[in-house]
């Protein structure tokens, strides 16, 4: 044992472990210490491959597999080897603390997965049901990310309070007496548990969670990716058998599986789950520990006839006319073999799949004598990439995808490999490859990116192999087991940058939808997103605290963002403004990203009132046409958090042409009604509607309230109608007759107050106007004669009496 200048290493345990299966008569694990000039020797040792670990120095651990700090990590002693010498160089590593929690506790199962990028290594590491464990790893570029576990959702990854936003830790690890920190925290939404009873004898069996409908998270841990949610499945422990298992919130199916399983009370349930919900189901079972009569076994192999670990294996019904939207029965490979249950002697359709593979399937008719089912996967295509800097040197992490243009579409529910089907992609690694393999046939569209540590992006341009020229989108025709060498190269590619905050100072959402425009479009916003140049969803924002973003790559030109976090229902353009006319053109440059400063965010809860005129009829204009002022009131009561009533404030109020909003308003339950002004509706100019609603930050509780009917108004300047000293007291408005179809009006008298008055409410048709000298209107005298009345029309007459 020599350290990194060949000095010898003292006092090191050094542990030779055979770690080939080649011949399990022949286990060797033995333990001993180097001597004082570095020296170890093993006895009695016989073929096979070893693994060295050593324990080294002021408790360095520096062995491989399990810490990539040694740069000789295995030897393989030949059947004709007498004497074996090997040197093993200690490498001095850098400590790093790997922190995997959920809501502070540890995750259970946890594994992480590290890979070298320098010298293309892979080990993992079992965090041993602890929250925090040091290990020690040579310095260089490295990744780390969690095994998933299914259940819990990835909610942050950071090193040394640095950010990513998915679910891959990247650092540049220098040689440091310093610990290094790598954090991965994880969300328990919801628990199912409850106790399994076994009729007769027990057998071994899983219950198992089916996600039907996700809940509200799910557009998040797409983007972040990291988490296993379809399929959550928990064994029942001895001696109570006992089951529990944490899944996301929404709508599950839970129901006992097993080779076994014969029959079950209830067969299975369906429960929806919010947060913070423990839903307690309990099962009764009988069934055999060799697997019931209706169990079939699935063997799946990949192209070279081996075994396939791991693979999806669904049952569905042969007529393609009967398929619902879930299989007949399900299981994953565990090690080998899936065991699917619950099927008749009839025939089926069987399929497996998995990334990297075609799925394949077949046609099969159990019966009492044959319940086994052999399964061959594709090859596929293989995708070769290699991407080469201007000097040729490899270029790592450059991130490329091939999205399918065609129809088609897997018959298997797994979502990783739907999601394998649908957009294979995958990341160049240390040396600049990358290989894409099972790729299935069919047409696509390549095309990718680079982004630097300092932010800057990059589009990636393909060529075919010996080719001339580049391009940055692809298109591609795979038909079956082809070879495709594409070569890659950076141009760079316009960023923008901002940091959100709340306008209120409250806590803004960790996540948010980004979408960039390339002009401001005149359709509804629902199609917004369709359009968009680029967008992202559930982006995870980033700096230490969580709120700031760059977005691209994109070409140079001019362009418009939206922002919209997380669990809110309102868009914001930049640079703060929820109306689109006041939107802020934005001018990209390749190579330089535009910083666009802080976007304030309307966080608070609001309510809007839509109202709606009668079919055939348009809403006039409630600016144009609002004499009243306030246009709009809220009046009622909230309930706070703590449970306490109070009267609800007015907030601010926004007028638009065709609604108004009451914005700034508190978080809770509401009971309120809002009262409308308008001297244009029918049948009286104020319209009540009773809004009982959950406030919540970031989203607008819409109101739609029908208008009985659209009518005009008449303004009458007193100033301008010449009388002889007289004081009026009153206007007298009568219909002169009723139009076919048409609301009727009374006559009616409206009070004098001031100069000017408006008589509001009225249905279309032709009027007589007098003015009153008394409020009964008993001595009057004409005013106009056949006044017509248009409905959304507010009239100005100026003509004297007559």
């Amino acid at each position: 044992m020599v350290d990194e200048i060949d000095q010898p290493v003292a006092s090191a345990t050094v542990t030779l472990q055979k770690i080939d299966n080649t011949d399990r008569r022949h286990y060797f694990r033995e333990r001993r210490e180097t001597d004082h000039v570095g020296r170890v020797g093993f006895d009695s040792v016989g073929p096979g491959r070893y693994a060295i670990r050593v324990l080294a120095e002021r408790g360095q651990f520096v062995s491989l597999p399990d810490h990539p700090s040694i740069e000789q990590h295995s030897i393989t002693v030949e059947d004709d080897a007498r004497q074996l010498v090997s040197t093993v160089r200690l490498v001095r590593g850098t400590p790093v603390v790997f922190r995997v929690s959920v809501g502070g506790q540890e995750l259970p199962g946890a594994r992480m997965l590290l890979h070298d990028l320098d010298r293309e290594y892979r080990t993992e590491i079992a965090m041993n049901e602890l929250i925090e464990r040091e290990v020690r790893l040579v310095a260089g570029r490295w990744t780390a990310r969690v095994d998933p576990v299914p259940g819990y959702l990835l909610t942050s990854v950071e090193v040394n309070r640095t950010l990513f936003p998915n679910d891959v830790a990247e650092f540049d690890l220098p040689l440091s007496a310093q610990a290094w920190y790598v954090n991965f925290e994880f969300a328990a939404l919801a628990t199912i548990g409850g106790r399994v009873t076994f009729k007769k004898d027990a057998f071994g069996m899983s219950v198992v969670s089916h996600l039907m409908e996700p809940g509200a998270w799910l557009s998040a841990a797409q983007a972040r990716g990291g988490s296993k949610y379809d399929r959550v499945s928990a064994r029942p422990i001895y001696p109570t058998y006992e089951y529990e298992m944490v899944v996301p919130t929404g709508l599950w199916t839970v129901r006992p599986e097993s080779p076994g399983l014969e029959f079950s009370e209830p067969p299975e349930a369906r429960v929806r789950l919010e947060a913070g919900d423990y839903e307690v189901i309990d099962f009764v079972v009988d069934g055999s520990p060799r697997g019931g009569r209706d169990s079939v076994r699935v063997l799946v192999e990949g192209p070279d006839g081996r075994r396939v670990r791991g693979a999806q294996v669904e049952a569905w019904p042969a007529d393609p006319d009967a398929r619902g939207r879930e299989p007949i029965a399900e299981d994953k490979a565990a090690w080998w073999d899936a065991f699917l249950y619950g099927l008749a002697d009839q025939e089926h359709l069987f399929v497996a799949g998995k990334p990297g593979y075609v799925e394949a399937g077949t046609l099969f008719t159990p019966d009492p004598k044959k319940r086994q089912v052999r399964l061959q996967l594709g090859k596929g295509a293989t995708v070769h990439a290699v991407a080469l800097d201007g000097e040729g040197e490899p270029t790592p992490d450059v991130n490329v995808a091939l999205t399918r243009g065609d129809d088609y579409v897997s018959l298997l529910t797994d979502r990783e490999v739907i999601d394998w089907v649908a957009r294979p992609a995958g990341k160049t690694d240390g040396s600049g490859h990358l290989w894409l393999r099972g790729v299935y046939p069919g047409l696509y569209v390549l095309s990718g990116s680079f982004e630097s540590k300092d932010e800057s992006m990059f589009f990636a341009e393909f060529r075919n192999k010996g080719d001339t020229s580049w391009q940055r989108e692809m298109d591609k025709v795979y038909r079956d087991t082809e070879t495709d060498e594409i070569e890659i190269r950076l141009a760079p590619a316009g960023v923008l940058r901002a940091t959100l905050h709340c306008s209120d100072g409250g806590e803004l959402p960790p996540e948010a939808d980004l979408l960039v425009l390339d002009g401001v479009p005149n359709d509804e916003p629902d199609s917004w997103w369709e359009n968009g140049v680029l967008r992202s969803k559930a982006h995870v924002l980033e700096g230490e605290r969580r709120n700031t973003f760059h977005i691209g790559p994109l070409d140079t030109g001019a362009y418009n963002l939206l922002v919209r976090p997380q669990g809110h229902n309102r868009w914001t353009w930049a640079i703060g403004t929820e109306a689109p006319e006041e939107a802020a053109v934005l001018t990209v440059a390749a190579g330089s990203p535009t910083d666009l400063g802080a976007i304030p965010i309307d966080c608070a809860p609001a309510i809007s009132v839509v109202p709606i005129p009668p079919d055939g009829i348009d809403l006039p204009d409630l600016i144009k046409t609002g004499i009243f002022d306030p246009p709009a009131e809220l009046t009622g009561t909230w309930t706070t958090g703590d449970g306490d009533e109070r009267r609800i404030g007015h907030g601010r109020l926004v007028a638009e042409p065709d609604h108004v909003q009451f914005r700034d308003l508190p978080e809770g339950e509401i009971r309120s009604t809002v009262t409308l002004w308008n001297p244009l509706f029918l049948p009286k100019p104020s319209l009540d509607i009773s809004v009982n609603a959950t406030l919540e930050r970031g989203k607008t509780v819409e109101v739609s309230p029908p208008l009985p009917g659209i009518g005009g108004a008449i303004e009458i300047d007193l100033a301008q109608v010449q009388l002889d000293g007289a004081s009026v007291r009153a206007i007298r408005v009568a219909p002169l007759h009723e139009r076919p179809g048409e609301r009727t009006s009374e006559p009616r008298n409206v009070e004098v107050d001031g100069s000017k008055v408006i008589v509001t409410s009225l249905p279309e048709g032709d009027y007589d106007l007098d003015l009153c000298f008394d409020l009964e209107c008993a001595s009057r005298v004409p005013l106009w004669r056949g006044v017509e009345i248009e409905a959304g029309v507010i009239l100005s007459p100026t003509a004297s009496p007559r």
